[in-house]
C-alpha cells in the first residue's frame, strides 16, 4: 500500500534518527533508506539539525519509477 508504506519509511528513518541521537559518535554519519513523499522537507530539516552536510542518493540501480531515496546525514553535529 503506497502511502502506508511511505508514511512508514519517514516513522522508521525518524526513529533510526533519534537512535542516532543518542549513540553516534561525534562527527559520526547517518544513512536511512526513504520512500520519497511530501514528507521529504520534514526528514531533510531534521537532518540538517543534526548533521553539517546532509545528502540525497538515489542509486542507478534502483528502478526509475521507485520512489526509494538514501538520505545521508555526514559529520554529526
Amino acid at each position: 500500500i503506497k502511502f502506508a508504506d511511505q508514511a512508514r519509511s519517514l516513522d522508521l528513518c525518524l526513529k533510526a534518527l533519534e537512535v542516532a541521537d543518542n549513540f553516534l559518535a561525534p562527527r559520526g554519519h547517518f544513512v536511512c533508506k526513504f520512500f520519497h513523499s511530501d514528507d521529504y522537507k520534514t526528514l531533510l530539516t531534521e537532518l540538517k539539525k543534526r548533521f553539517n552536510q546532509v545528502e540525497a542518493l538515489k542509486p542507478d540501480t534502483t528502478r526509475k519509477i521507485s520512489k526509494e531515496i538514501f538520505l545521508i546525514g555526514l559529520g554529526k553535529k
